[in-house]
């Protein structure tokens, strides 16, 4: 039975209550109001249900779900458990049956040869693996995307502030050990990923950047300190830039592009130690 419950028809069962646990835990950590409201703006749809699940009703069937799953793939019978041992085949007549076990090379599962390739199957990397979100594209990661999320599109006339209607603001963070020392983003893109809006000041993206206030809760609290052009950022701290993006597009158009991880490439110039460092930063 409990050889069953490590099996793989006990997945689902311990996936239902790792969720229900994860549900739990945000709550005694006083974190599941951010998370509803992340939820929320992201798919105002979900609403009800995210306020179903973290109901007590929803919690409770939750779990109940996860035990059932369970308690079923531990109930479950085994196919061909034993199966029946075949009797060995004999060798044709015409051939001597001293000279029968000669008659296919013997595979000796030691020999380095066969190690050498089942080294190789295992590491080679599965097709179409997704880079880790917001490291940098090559060398050892600077800074990194902790979070991205789209400014509710702004109502005002064209040509009336605030003059970017739509904006996307990425918190990141100094993964160097070191104080850095950062310039406001530019803003690149690939193929499908979203446009800029121009400033009307020459090319580039129109960008700012902030620093977390430590002291009043941080990124997480959505607590900043002003607005500037350049930052130093100690150590582990985070800091947010947002970009200006084209105004035609459409809440559905900018959910269709983070559901497909084609947003863009944020370029900085970092100081770290005295040496100067270009980072491109994928936004997925």
């Amino acid at each position: 039975m409990f050889k069953r419950l490590a099996g793989k028809w006990a997945i689902p069962g311990w996936i239902v209550l790792a969720f229900a646990l994860a549900i739990e835990l945000l709550d005694s950590w006083h974190r599941i109001e951010f998370v509803r409201a992340k939820v929320i703006q992201m798919n105002p749809s979900l609403h009800p249900v995210f306020e179903w699940i973290i109901s007590g009703q929803g919690r409770l069937c939750i779990m109940l779900v996860g035990f059932v799953l369970l308690l079923l793939a531990a109930w479950r019978k085994e196919q061909n458990e034993a199966p029946k041992a075949t009797p060995p085949i004999a060798p044709p007549a015409s051939v001597p049956t001293a000279l029968a076990p000669t008659m296919l090379p013997e595979i000796n599962l030691a020999d380095p040869s066969y190690d050498q390739f089942w080294q190789k199957s295992k590491n080679k990397e599965p097709i179409g693996k997704r880079v880790i979100k917001g490291r940098a594209e090559a060398g050892d990661p600077i800074v990194s995307v902790a979070d991205r999320l789209f400014e509710p599109r702004q109502t005002t006339p064209e040509g009336q502030p605030p003059f970017f209607k739509r904006k996307i603001r990425i918190v990141l963070r100094n993964e160097t050990g070191k104080e850095i020392q950062v310039d406001t983003p530019d803003w690149a893109t690939d193929a499908g990923d979203l446009a800029i809006q121009p400033h009307g000041h020459g090319l580039g993206a129109a960008s700012k950047i902030r620093l977390e206030n430590k002291q009043s809760g941080g990124w997480k609290e959505d607590k900043w300190l002003e607005e500037a052009d350049q930052l130093i950022v100690p150590p582990a701290h985070h800091f947010e830039a947002w970009i200006g993006l084209s105004h035609q597009y459409s809440d559905k158009t900018l959910r269709r592009h983070l559901r497909e991880g084609r947003i863009g490439i944020l370029l900085f110039s970092v100081l770290v130690e005295g040496q100067k460092r270009e980072l491109r930063i994928r936004v997925t």
